[in-house]
């Protein structure tokens, strides 16, 4: 699906095309996932490895089986975008669907950098080692607040502005997971779009 959006001098016309486009045209359809039992030590791998900011957590039942909580079973192995390896180890929103008929996780958590930073990044080398075996159930921020993929553009703007997200995942309309976006996102798709 492409954007409508072109390019253009004339603000109003930007500010008229973020009205109409949903969020989906921005967001990452892959975003690192990781089941609510994965260890915060394996969440944190997964954050560095995949050179990203925020992991969608999902309940265990939901998880592919190569989640960083399960072994790897030998499915798809490496790959993905980039050299980051976003396959290798983690699971990705849209895997589900190409490895069986399995429905796509529905959100249950989000781990972000600003979680590691608010909750774990002080701790002592005593209190990270009893932390970091823990599930990252019990330090994830539970219920994020999602957006549908029909969501428009400027209302995801205006609530990661207003409430300081800077993650938030994208559903489709059975809460099962779409994608996710970033304020990263929004601001190379308008530096894109806005000269």
């Amino acid at each position: 699906v492409r954007s409508s959006m072109k390019k253009s001098r004339d603000p109003a016309l930007v500010e008229d095309a973020l009205q109409r486009e949903p969020v989906k045209f921005v967001c990452q359809r892959d975003p690192a996932v990781a089941a609510e039992s994965t260890p915060v030590v394996a969440v944190l791998d997964l954050l560095r490895r995949d050179k990203s900011a925020a992991v969608v957590i999902v309940a265990d039942e939901q998880a592919s089986q190569d989640s960083p909580a399960r072994p790897a079973s030998g499915g798809r192995g490496s790959g993905g975008r980039g050299s980051g390896g976003r396959g290798s180890g983690g699971a990705h929103a849209g895997d589900e669907a190409a490895d069986d008929d399995r429905a796509a996780p529905i959100p249950t958590g989000i781990f972000t950098e600003r979680d590691f930073l608010d909750k774990m990044a002080a701790l002592s080398p005593d209190e990270w080692l009893n932390v970091k075996y823990n599930p990252i159930r019990e330090h994830m921020t539970k219920r994020p607040r999602v957006l549908d993929v029909g969501t428009r553009l400027d209302e995801a703007i205006r609530m990661m502005t207003l409430r300081g997200y800077r993650h938030l995942p994208i559903v489709d309309e059975s809460g099962a997971l779409y994608g996710m976006v970033s304020a990263r996102d929004v601001i190379e798709y308008l530096a894109g779009h806005f000269p």
